[in-house]
């Protein structure tokens, strides 16, 4: 893990999603209530339900900010059969003899919520009760919430409050996030991109004020759009939407440049050999990017899917540089074809000329 530093929430942990979901696990198995601090759209709320998915519970998400305290309490009503005033728990906390007995209660964006909402968690949190409502034994406390240095929208919480949780920062990982992006469909521009200009997976001045700047969250939208758009023509506009101008220009000069490169399907596809690499630095990381995305399409027959990979193998031994050889390698590795031919792959001359070349275990 890494080491402690100093964040606006004290000393806190910082450190990466694959390491948060590891702590959080030790901590629901010792059954302690944990507090995710993060940067906006760093993934914070994905890694809760990633491991809700992982362990096959429902993962219950409520915005505290969108709260009032009487939310959490419920609504007096008298009971007619002793006249004593009782609370009406809401809807959406877990119940016992319900699907969501075992659920993660995850209460998202906790420190955006007023003090008066804040502290009507504080029961829920560490007793695991609010008025006449009780947590089933089965339930675990995740909440989380956005760094006051961000800008972000932020009530100080009361140290009774915060002595609640363990507290933990989560901070972006392009390594990580790449591993995420290649089996969730992230067009290979986008990690084309982010390998040639790594610091703009999150990329955010709190000193400077903009309306947007590029975020793992960001970089999904810009993904999608390029899914949707037939030419990157007058795409500028729309990408400086979700990244801000500056980072959208850069991209969408990145995105001319790869335009222009020789067809990546002539390589992979074809098996074209003789096609020169490019020499301009942009340029390569753009090339790799587009070998790796033409080698990573979901192809029906298996023996097709080898092929293209033995011929991205061997042209990345024989025409890449070592760096983006290797990078080319590694991205394609994360995808879930290589998964699915891997054991065949290895026993092509083309992949034991690259690991003669690169070292065998290159991609693991």
């Amino acid at each position: 893990m890494a080491k402690g530093a100093v964040s606006d929430s004290g000393t806190t942990l910082r450190m990466k999603i694959t390491e948060l979901k590891e702590a959080i696990r030790i901590c629901m198995n010792s059954r302690v209530a944990v507090f995710i601090h993060g940067s906006p759209g760093i993934g914070k709320s994905d890694a809760v339900k990633q491991l809700g998915a992982e362990y096959g519970r429902p993962v219950i998400d409520v915005r505290m900010s969108l709260l009032n305290p009487v939310d959490l309490r419920g609504v007096p009503y008298v009971d007619a059969a002793s006249s004593i005033t009782r609370w009406m728990s809401p809807a959406f906390l877990p119940r016992t003899g319900t699907p969501n007995e075992n659920a993660i209660l995850f209460l998202d964006e906790m420190n955006a919520a007023p003090p008066a909402v804040q502290a009507a968690a504080y029961q829920l949190v560490l007793d695991r009760k609010v008025g006449e409502y009780v947590l089933p034994d089965g339930v675990d406390v995740i909440a989380a919430g956005n760094l006051g240095t961000d800008r972000a929208i932020v009530y100080e919480m009361s140290s009774a409050l915060r002595n609640r949780f363990v507290h933990f920062e989560v901070v972006p990982d392009l390594d990580e996030w790449k591993d995420w992006a290649a089996k969730n469909g992230i067009r290979s521009e986008v990690i084309a991109y982010l390998n040639y200009k790594s610091d703009k997976l999150f990329w955010f001045d709190p000193k400077v004020h903009i309306r947007q700047f590029p975020t793992p969250r960001s970089w999904c939208f810009v993904s999608k759009m390029l899914d949707n758009t037939k030419s990157v023509r007058g795409i500028t506009p729309l990408i400086a939407g979700a990244l801000g101008d500056a980072v959208a220009t850069e991209f969408a000069g990145f995105l001319k440049v790869a335009s222009s490169l020789p067809n990546a399907e002539d390589v992979v596809i074809k098996g074209e050999m003789g096609i020169k690499t490019p020499t301009e630095t942009s340029s390569l990381y753009a090339f790799a990017g587009a070998l790796v995305g033409v080698a990573s399409r979901a192809v029906d027959d298996d023996k097709v899917s080898l092929k293209y990979a033995r011929n991205l193998s061997q042209y990345c031994a024989d025409k890449l540089q070592a760096e983006f050889a290797v990078l080319a390698q590694k991205d394609f590795a994360r995808t879930p074809i290589f998964e699915k031919i891997y054991t065949k792959l290895i026993l092509t001359k083309e992949w034991k000329e690259f690991s003669a070349k690169y070292g065998e275990n290159i991609v693991k």
